[in-house]
Parts: structure tokens; C-alpha cells; sequence
């Protein structure tokens, strides 16, 4: 799977990140950007057909014979030609752990605002009238959509924070699913059980936000590969982790 928004491997440069008025994004921006990151996945798959688990080995007959009848009812998607499995699979996000790497800005007039320090710095330093206070803080947050399994109440299209361009997560679950969805040609067959089962299904990466290519002056999410050798980026590399239960078939 290739992750999108960019993969980068080793060494972020990071080393200015925390400096006294150094460019970062509020904190609330980008808890925005992933909301409309997270709802743009559900909109884009809203009101398709749902994946269905196959019955195991020990189904009753009456069971079998439900899964029948719902896939010839047009509810679910039966296997196409070619498919030795059916390849459809549907992911839900239930959770959303995020470790960011913060600071806490005083600005004019007495007010604090969380910020988040751009991971690569394109910009140069200084924010007029301001001054860190705390230079490295984690925080650390598990945030639970309300349209967990309920794809309807995602009602409208989502709209992303100005500051950001991009849906780096959206892209990220679709290719999950494209890439498990190509495996239906081959048995066996595989499908992902109850739901009580699928508590530690997750996908884990790192992240720093950094400014768009192309001049449009917006941020972006980038995703990079955890466990890189450099101590300067273990200490400040952000991450976040999808939790979700699937249901559907594949190869």
C-alpha cells in the first residue's frame, strides 16, 4: 500500500521546530483537517452497497440460506466474474488516537493558543508579538465519530480548514481497501469476523504538517514511516491511528 500525501522514510527536518516563533498551525486547525479528512471518507462512501460476511463453516442452514437471499435481493454485491471470492470491503472508523507535538503560544493582548510547529520549516522565523511559554508539549487524544456505522448522518459534503489542501487519510483507507479488494481472484477467502473481534484493527503513522508544493501557500498533512533512526525525530514526530471494524470479503 502506498501512502498518500507522501511517504518519507528517515531523518524529518525538524531541528528548528520548537524554536521561539518558529511557523506552526493552531492545534484546532488541524483537529478540523481531520474531521474533514475522516467525514470525507464516510461522504465519499456513503449509500454504497454493503459489504457482507460469507457464513463460517459452522452456519446453520438458515443462515446460508439468508446470505443467499440478500445477495439475489440486490442488497449486497455477489462475486464478478473472475472473483473466487466476493471483493468488497467496507471499513468504519470507530476511533482516532492522535500524539501531537505542541506549543503553547502567548500572544498580544494576554490570550494562549495551542500551536502546532510546522515538521519542516519553509518559512522564516518570527511571529510578530509573540513568545513561546511552554516549547514542547504532547497531546495526546482519542476522538470517536459519531457516524460510526451510520454513513447517513454524514448528510453533506464535508468542507476542509482553509489553512489545509489534501485528504491524505481518505486516500490512506481507500488504498487499504483497493489493495484487499485485488486479492478476491485468489482462495482462500478471507473476511474479518465479528465485530468483537476487530478491537485491535488499526492503522498506525506518522505524521507532520509542512507547507503544500505548488505556491497555493496551504499546509498539508504528510505521512512518514515510523521507527526512523533519528532521536530528533522520534522526539517530535506526531502520530495518529485509525481504529475500525470492516465487514466484507476477500481473497
Amino acid at each position: 500500500m502506498v501512502l498518500a500525501g507522501g511517504l518519507v522514510s528517515g531523518c524529518v527536518g525538524t531541528r528548528d521546530a520548537f524554536r521561539t516563533g518558529a511557523p506552526s498551525v493552531p492545534f484546532e486547525a488541524l483537529i478540523r483537517q481531520i474531521k474533514y479528512d475522516v467525514g470525507t471518507y464516510l461522504w465519499q462512501h456513503r449509500g454504497e452497497k454493503e459489504a457482507l460476511n460469507r457464513p463460517g463453516p459452522n452456519a446453520t442452514p438458515d443462515e446460508k440460506k439468508n446470505f443467499e437471499l440478500q445477495l439475489t435481493g440486490g442488497q449486497y454485491r455477489a462475486a464478478k466474474d473472475g472473483e473466487a471470492c466476493i471483493g468488497q470491503v467496507s471499513i468504519t472508523v470507530t476511533k482516532v488516537k492522535l500524539a501531537v507535538s505542541t506549543s503553547v503560544e502567548q500572544k498580544d493582548g494576554g490570550s494562549a493558543s495551542v500551536e502546532v510547529p510546522l515538521g519542516i520549516v519553509t518559512l522564516s522565523p518570527g511571529i510578530s508579538g509573540s513568545k513561546t511559554i511552554n516549547q514542547s508539549l504532547t497531546t495526546t487524544l482519542e476522538i470517536f465519530p459519531t457516524a460510526y456505522d451510520e454513513f447517513e448522518t454524514v448528510d453533506s459534503e464535508p468542507r476542509p480548514a482553509p489553512e489545509f489542501d489534501g485528504h491524505p487519510i481518505t486516500d490512506t483507507l481507500n488504498a487499504l481497501r483497493r489493495d484487499l479488494e485485488k486479492t478476491a481472484d485468489t482462495k482462500p477467502c478471507f473476511n474479518f469476523g465479528v465485530e468483537q473481534d476487530q478491537r485491535t484493527n488499526s492503522v498506525k503513522l506518522g505524521f507532520t504538517v509542512t507547507r503544500a508544493s505548488g505556491g497555493s501557500g496551504k499546509l498539508k498533512i504528510l505521512f512518514f514511516t515510523l521507527g526512523a533512526e533519528s532521536s530528533t525525530t522520534r522526539t517530535v514526530a506526531n502520530t495518529i491511528e485509525l481504529f475500525f471494524v470492516s465487514r466484507g470479503e476477500f481473497g
